[in-house]
């Protein structure tokens, strides 16, 4: 049995809560603005969504430099010989927004919203993609086969804005098919999917940054750094929650949101006998065929 010990803290006083919650729904609004400005401009959706990741990565950089959570995360470059090619692995999942656009237009059901404004059925796509995205995300870490895909993503040692997308191709596949298909046969157009990832993509920002907010109830509505920190718990057991991707409705309605109110989540992350995971492009996509760690349970 591995025992796991979290270490202190050490980063910069938290900001504010008011101060917090108003950069967390800024960010927000501002994606979901410039993102529907661009899909009514005519911008192709799958560039909407590269403009969009790349601006937000540059914006979370210089916010966690500003007021690191942990500052030690700040420290090196090592792991972007890993994250930078898998973001390259991840981009043609952009297509899927086309994809799914054409398929909806020529052979969905037909019993989508259509008429609803364009930013209100991105919320839409965004509850109901995040339910699927939960059930398969739970699965990931109760089902051998395809944690041993996920742990890809649990690998990582720190939480900084750019490793969201540390995902080994094969999940990628998986999970961009699974979430866009029930959207696409519902009839769901690519601009309200392209908004969607928009929403998603600053989510995530926040989701995996290394930054230091008192978000109060927005860490209970949203899939934020605090509880997003304790999914990636070193401990195997103390990871199992918290899974919606964007949102944690999912997680509350099916008992598995945690949020402990008399401790903060610890710094510890990663996967058990971690240090021996590959640390090479190449090794990570070999991985779940060639580690002979996994393990579900410790």
């Amino acid at each position: 049995m591995q025992s796991f010990v979290q270490p202190t803290r050490e980063g910069a006083p938290p900001l504010g809560k008011a101060a917090s919650i108003a950069l967390y729904l800024g960010v927000l609004a501002a994606s979901a603005t410039l993102g529907a400005a661009a899909l009514r401009a005519g911008t192709n959706p799958g560039v909407v969504a590269g403009v969009g990741f790349f601006s937000l990565c540059a914006l979370f950089l210089a916010l966690e430099r500003w007021r690191p959570w942990q500052r030690a995360w700040n420290r090196g470059w090592s792991d972007l010989r890993v994250d930078a090619p898998l973001i390259l692995c991840a981009a043609p999942a952009g297509l899927l927004v086309n994809l799914a656009g054409d398929f909806a237009g020529a052979h969905s059901l037909g019993i989508w919203p259509a008429h609803w404004p364009l930013l209100a059925q991105a919320a839409l796509a965004l509850l109901l993609g995040d339910f699927v995205r939960y059930w398969f995300h739970r699965a990931e870490h109760s089902w051998l086969p395809l944690w041993r895909i996920h742990a890809t993503h649990h690998s990582a040692e720190r939480l900084y804005c750019i490793n969201g997308p540390r995902l080994h191709p094969l999940e990628v596949a998986l999970s961009g098919a699974l979430q866009t298909a029930p959207l696409a046969l519902l009839g769901a157009p690519a601009g309200a999917l392209a908004l969607q990832v928009m929403l998603t993509l600053a989510i995530g920002r926040f989701q995996h940054c290394n930054l230091a907010l008192t978000l109060g109830p927005l860490d209970w509505l949203f899939s934020a750094p605090d509880p997003h920190r304790w999914h990636h718990a070193r401990d195997p057991e103390t990871a199992r929650c918290n899974y919606g991707g964007d949102v944690l409705l999912w997680d509350h309605l099916f008992g598995t949101f945690r949020l402990p109110r008399d401790r903060a989540p610890g710094s510890d992350i990663g996967i058990p006998h971690g240090g021996e995971f590959p640390r090479t492009f190449l090794g990570v996509l070999a991985s779940p065929f060639t580690w002979p760690r996994f393990t579900l349970r410790e």
